[in-house]
Order: C-alpha cells, then structure tokens, then sequence
C-alpha cells in the first residue's frame, strides 16, 4: 500500500527541512486527505483517521491514535480549501457560524485542540486525550449524531435534543457542571472561543435602537472582557481567529481585534466603484497588508476550490496602521487564495469558452475555444506585473505550487501545468 508523507519545509528554501511518512487505517475512504491543526510549536496533524502529535521544531512523532470509522466524517481534503466567505448582512452574520469548515469539524470529528487536550468524536461517544502523550483520560458516551458542541480551553458544552437544555462538562476530567440560562445563551451564540472565552454575537435593543453586540465573555468567572456594538446595516466577515471585519453604511472599513476589543480604520470601500449590481466583497489578508475584492456580475467564476470571484476594485489597505495603499481595477478575473500569505504577488485565473460560427459548408457545427487568462498584480503597488490568455482546453486548476527559492509559480490542471517564473527587473 502506497504511503502518504508529510513534508515540512520553508517557502524561502529549496530544499525540505523534514519528511515522515503518515500512518493511515486501511479502510479508510479519506487516506489522501489531511487536516492541520498548530498549537504553539506542536501540529496535530489528521490522515486517514489517524491523529498525529508532532514537534517540527525537535522533528520527531510525540504520539499517534487511530479514530472509529463513521459515516458522517469530514472529508479533510475538502475542510483544507475553505474559501473566504463575503462579507454578510447582519442576519446573516448572527446567524451562521464563523468559519463552515470549524463547523464540520466539530460536529464531524474535532471538537477541541488545546496544549492540553485534544478531543474527538467517535461513533456515539466523546473522547479526550492528553495532547502531550495521548495517553486516555475521559470519554462520553451514548452521545446522539445530533449534538452540536461549542468549546473552550477549560469547558466542553453540548446540545441536542437528548440534550435539550445543554449539557455542560469540565473538559480536563468531564464532570458536570451547573448551567444557568446566561452561560447557556451565551454557550449557543458564541462564534469562536480564544482560550478560556467565548466570543458571542448577538442582536440586541440598546436605548430603543437595533443593534449588533459582539462580546468577549468569560464563562467561568461570567464576567465580560469587553463588548463591541455595531450597527444593523453594517457587514461582517471574519478575517481569522483574532480578527472581526465591519463595512460601515459610510463605506468605512474597520478591523477588530478579538483579543483586546480595539477597533481600528482601514479606510474606506465605495459601493461606486464596483462594475455591476450584485455586489459581493471578500476580504482576504496577508502578514502586512489586508485586500477588499469586490465582485459584481462576474461572467466566468472558476469552479475549482481555489479561487474566488473578482470583478470590480480591488483595495489595498495597511494592516499594522492602517490606511489605503492602492486601488485596481479588475474584469472577470478569479483571485487564488491557495498559499496566498506566502505569495508576493496577487495571482488571478479565469477561463472562458467561446463559441464560434460554423465554417462554410457546415450545418449546425459549432467550435469552442477555450482559454485562461493569467494575471499578476503586485501586492505592494498594485502594479500589474504580468498578463497572458493562452489556449487551455484541460479544465479548472486543481492546485497551485509556490516556489520563492527558485521564485515561480505552478497551476496545476489533471493534465497539464503552467509554470511562471520571475526575474529580476
């Protein structure tokens, strides 16, 4: 049986800094698939329903455990290409979860990755383990494929219809709690947890006004950290874990720190200034600067899991200060978000399929040229460094690689790549 390595190596270096193989169940219908999960230094890592502890740093396995096979698992491979989610109206944004792939991980298989614990779900039961040794220390049973759980560092709540009130369980030894109606509520609208916290949404009535509540709540001492209120026509998206990001009715832009509450001005996003109706904005960020891509009316979106649609303005903002630093008019084009952190360029890919008229002599005979359109701008100037349309009858990329040593990138179709090198100016 063939094996699956993991590889871990710098983006800047050509050569790998470690390789190990991964151990997989032979049954299991997900052995091409991984998901990752980083806890300080340590990577917990998911293949073929086997779990992974490893240190990078000391390059060794500090413990491996086979899962229980069920129907309803996560497909990891999938969970891996999540594509940002455009920014929401407030319905929205109270009522769907922070992230859909955190979602089907903790209903599926994951429900809590700490430096302490790990915990996972099995055929009807909940399993906790030391995430230091993997040795056992608790497990749940007769748990209904119903439930739904939200975590924190130090406390595990469940709730479905065996359930109905909620269950509430320390999660270092799985005894159970008191749960009073605040700490329930709170439990149900949470969003993310950071350590210990809750951070909750809610839609509430201040001085005879609608607005947006977003909390940092403590459940064990159920005390606030600090409450942000916002208004019911502004928009929503998570940037990240640390990060909320509201556009205002005046098109301002603002970042909010989940950690101390602190909001800071990004500039601002004019509605003008897309090319259509239908407007969608997604939000997407790198170590210093953070991207507004706006799409209206897009005619050629790609399907293929690695992009997502532009067509519009593209903002670029300083992420440590803020301020604008550019602007860029963008048609029909695709952004690629795959190692998009990495990348020191915005990469974009579309593809489009023409219909020509029939020669002369033939009867209802169409041909159809297909082609893919490359553009490169660079993230520091907006300067559009690179565009070419080339034939490409092969289909939707799959997959992107980034090379900085050798300074190119790769997009991959099932039966083709195309390779685009840097130089210097």
């Amino acid at each position: 049986m063939a094996t699956q390595r993991l590889i871990v190596s710098g983006n800047e270096k050509e050569q790998s800094t470690w390789s190990l193989p991964l151990r997989q169940k032979p049954t299991s219908p997900f052995g091409g698939g991984v998901a990752i999960r980083t806890v300080g230094h340590e990577m917990l890592v998911y293949h073929g329903e086997v779990f992974h502890m490893l240190s990078p740093i000391d390059r060794r396995v500090m413990w491996t455990r086979p899962t229980e096979s069920r129907a309803n698992y996560f497909d990891p491979q999938q969970a891996a290409r999540r594509l940002p989610v455009p920014m929401l109206l407030t319905h929205e944004f109270v009522a769907r979860s922070a992230d859909p792939s955190e979602e089907a991980q903790r209903n599926g298989l994951l429900t809590l990755c700490s430096s302490e614990l790990v915990a996972y779900r099995g055929r009807r039961s909940l399993t906790v383990v030391d995430a230091a040794t993997g040795t056992w220390r608790w497990t749940l049973r007769d748990v209904p494929n119903d439930v739904r759980f939200q975590v924190t560092r130090d406390l595990i709540f469940l709730s479905s219809a065996k359930w109905p009130n909620g269950l509430l369980l320390r999660s270092h030894d799985g005894s159970e709690l008191p749960l009073d109606e605040t700490t329930r509520t709170n439990f149900q609208n949470s969003k993310i947890s950071l350590g210990g916290d809750l951070i909750v949404v809610t839609r509430t009535n201040q001085n005879d006004k609608a607005e947006v509540a977003v909390e940092r709540w403590n459940p064990l001492r159920r005390a606030s950290i600090w409450k942000q209120h916002f208004a019911v026509t502004d928009q929503f998206t998570w940037l990240d874990v640390q990060t909320l990001v509201t556009l205002g009715v005046d098109h301002s832009l603002k970042l909010t720190d989940l950690d101390t509450g602190e909001q800071r001005k990004m500039g601002s996003v004019k509605a003008s200034d897309s090319t259509g109706r239908n407007q969608r904005r997604s939000v997407v960020a790198d170590r210093d600067r953070l991207f507004v891509v706006v799409a209206a009316d897009q005619q050629n979106a790609n399907n293929d899991n690695l992009s997502i649609p532009a067509n519009g303005t593209i903002y670029a903002f300083d992420r440590r200060v803020g301020g604008e630093l550019w602007q860029q008019k963008v048609e029909n084009q695709n952004l690629v978000i795959q190692q998009f952190a990495a990348s020191p360029v915005l990469f974009f890919s579309s593809r489009r399929a023409d219909q020509r008229q029939p020669r002369f002599g033939q009867i209802n005979q169409f041909n159809q040229q297909v082609t893919s359109n490359l553009l490169l701008l660079d993230k520091q100037t907006g300067r559009k460094l690179f565009e070419e349309t080339f034939p490409n009858p092969y289909g939707n990329f799959r997959g992107m690689n980034l090379n900085l040593a050798e300074r190119y990138w790769e997009l991959l179709t099932y039966n083709d790549r195309v390779r685009i090198v840097g130089e210097e100016k």
